[in-house]
């Protein structure tokens, strides 16, 4: 990884700043404009199709379950990544703390002033 950082660090460095621009620009304009879920059609709910985004996981201790299952048995799989899973997994545990300390100072009830 070291040998290479010379050729991809500045590709790696422009990645992560347009991701950032690019989720906040999508937020942003998701916020004026909510998207509305229409029930889909009796046909379309039996297509059969593989789409992990659409499997229903809830927010508790069994989507976490599921969560640590796959990150296991893609590890399993490629054991090379770990050292990269274990650093995501320290980086979202920091965004995962920044985000609690974030929505306890600013509860949603309350209108944020930009000073």
């Amino acid at each position: 990884m070291r040998a290479l950082w010379p050729f991809l660090g500045g590709f790696i460095g422009a990645a992560i700043i347009a991701g950032v621009v690019s989720s906040v620009g999508l937020r942003r304009w998701y916020d004026r404009h909510p998207s509305i879920r229409y029930a889909s059609s009796p046909l379309e709910a039996r297509r059969p199709e593989i789409n992990l985004s659409a499997v229903p996981i809830g927010g508790d201790f069994g989507g976490l379950l599921v969560m640590a299952g796959c990150v296991v048995l893609v590890l399993m799989g490629l054991p090379s990544l770990g050292w990269y899973f274990a650093r995501s997994m320290l980086c979202a545990a920091g965004v995962a703390a920044a985000l609690i300390f974030w929505r306890r100072a600013h509860p949603a009830g309350r209108p944020m002033r930009i000073a």
